[in-house]
């Protein structure tokens, strides 16, 4: 059993990568690099009011942790994502701060994995 399995279900991942280790580094690479960003325009859709950016970035991020097989964290993108697709703001700031926090665990554990 790998540690940081409550983060990312490593059964799930090689199946979904065909066991290929290079490209399971290459897609955690890819999300290390990408999700601070995704974060920021989650975060930017919050304080500007914008409930369809909120929907669209959370969705983006939502499958991508879904592609990754981390589905608690997923689960907290979608939370945000139904709120934007409900026009209610209310309790975003604390699911994103929930989400980057998870998003960090994620990454050291990414940056950690050999495999």
């Amino acid at each position: 059993m790998h540690e940081g399995n409550e983060l990312i279900d490593m059964e799930e991942i090689l199946e979904i990568m065909d066991n290929d280790m290079e490209l399971i580094q290459e897609c955690f690479q890819d999300f290390i690099n990408e999700y601070p960003r995704m974060l920021q325009n989650i975060q930017n859709a919050i304080l500007s009011g914008d409930t369809k950016g909120l929907d669209s970035h959370a969705h983006k991020l939502k499958g991508s942790l879904r592609y990754l097989a981390a589905s608690e964290t997923a689960d907290i993108a979608s939370k945000l994502e139904y709120k934007g697709k409900a026009g209610e703001l209310k309790g975003a700031e604390s699911l994103l701060e929930t989400l980057s926090e998870s998003c960090e665990k994620l990454k050291e554990f990414m940056s950690a994995y050999k495999g």
